[in-house]
């Protein structure tokens, strides 16, 4: 707010709030809100969904605020909002935590649809055709090529990006995404990868052992009611969704546009477009810088130059 108001007008702002909260939580720094947020949602029943709930809202106002600072110095007719996640919640206990990805699989630091597909929201009197649901493909580093161009720049200028300009599709619904791909993952480590061409996805490899490859959290929709347009729908899930696909044995392959939620593993039914998924993934894996990982070492340790942990919630 500080910098909205302190700003000079004549001169553009990129201004970027990386939020601590909503965050994961763990048993050293677990999920808190002010008290009188937390009342607020004395209706949920699960102290940590309703502690939860209380971040959210919490971060809700402080959004607002930056809201109506743009108001007070005249820049919101000419302001981009983006409000966006990074990854999948961490739910059902998974640090700790009690977010939901629900109905979607996984959670974060998997690379089920739970942990990699995020939403967005775009605010602006820019826009040309606001007020819709919006399902074109976009990849984190499309956002510096869109913006830029929203705010007047020639992409061109920035040079070899990885990223797509997005604006025309995301302002205008002009056209579909340039995009038609994202590589999820490549982890040679741990034998992980996972990657979208069009509305087919590749998984291949498990993380955690598979102790996080269900689908997890509330759904946060009782009484239950007609869905919302941005709300996603899955068909019923089948009796053997948790077994037809074991990706720590075999890749398995999903239509994520027809099937979200990742019930059916389509990787016997279509192994042509399996082999052309594998095989463009390898194209991507030979290129790839080999990973930097190094052994613990012991001196990174405080305790190892004479330093002793404080345990901050004895002070709270």
């Amino acid at each position: 707010m500080d910098v909205i108001h302190n700003h000079n007008t004549s001169k553009p702002l990129f201004l970027y709030v990386a939020y601590q909260a909503v965050h994961s939580a763990n048993l050293y720094a677990p999920l808190q809100a002010p008290l009188d947020y937390i009342k607020r949602f004395s209706h949920i029943k699960d102290k940590k969904r309703r502690i939860f709930a209380a971040m959210v809202s919490a971060m809700d106002d402080t959004v607002g605020q930056i809201r109506e600072s743009l108001k007070k110095k005249y820049m919101l007719h000419n302001t981009i909002i983006v409000f966006t996640t990074d990854n999948g919640g961490p739910a059902a206990g998974f640090n700790d935590n009690a977010a939901s990805n629900w109905p979607l699989r996984g959670v974060k630091a998997t690379l089920w649809e739970g942990g990699v597909r995020g939403i967005s929201l775009i605010w602006s009197p820019l826009l040309k055709h606001p007020s819709r649901v919006s399902v074109d493909l976009m990849h984190v580093t499309d956002w510096l090529p869109t913006l830029y161009r929203a705010a007047g720049g020639n992409v061109s200028d920035l040079g070899k990006l990885d990223g797509h300009d997005l604006w025309d599709t995301l302002s205008s619904a002009k056209g579909p995404s340039p995009r038609t791909e994202v590589l999820l993952n490549i982890n040679p480590v741990a034998g992980v990868a996972a990657l979208r061409v069009g509305d087919f996805k590749l998984v291949q490899g498990t993380v955690y052992q598979g102790q996080w490859d269900g689908w997890y959290g509330p759904s946060g929709r009782e009484p239950r009611r007609a869905p919302t347009p941005a709300e996603i729908v899955c068909k019923p899930k089948p009796a053997n969704a948790s077994t037809n696909c074991r990706p720590a044995k075999k890749p398995c392959l999903f239509d994520v546009a027809q099937d979200p939620c990742e019930f059916h593993n389509l990787a016997e039914e279509k192994p042509q477009v399996l082999n052309m998924l594998l095989k463009r993934l390898s194209q991507y894996n030979s290129t790839a810088i080999p990973p930097g990982n190094k052994p613990m070492d012991p001196r990174s340790n405080p305790k190892y130059h004479g330093y002793q942990w404080i345990n901050w919630m004895d002070y709270v």
